[in-house]
């Protein structure tokens, strides 16, 4: 979990071996980055009958599904954290 709230970069490079490539990092923070996504994907779906209460029921069909709302939830979270961090 230390790749997720990374420190420095230096600290990270020094835990690396002499002859490490690097790519036992890069899949693990992959997976780690995928489970998170997925996570958060089915806990909005999951949590859709609390949070579906506030918000009225859309005309569109394809809008009232908790799978499409969730979808565009986690794209507007990820878009803003992405933002966030290259500013």
């Amino acid at each position: 979990m230390m790749m997720l709230l990374a420190g420095s970069p230096l600290i990270e490079l020094s835990l690396l071996k002499a002859n490490d490539d690097g790519f036992r990092y890069l899949a693990t923070s992959f997976v780690c980055w995928a489970l998170l996504w997925v996570g958060g994907f089915y806990g909005l779906v999951l949590a859709e009958p609390i949070w579906s209460r506030r918000v009225p029921p859309s005309m569109k069909a394809h809008e009232n599904c908790k799978f499409w709302v969730a979808r565009n939830m986690i794209g507007i979270f990820h878009a803003a954290l992405v933002s966030c961090l290259v500013l």
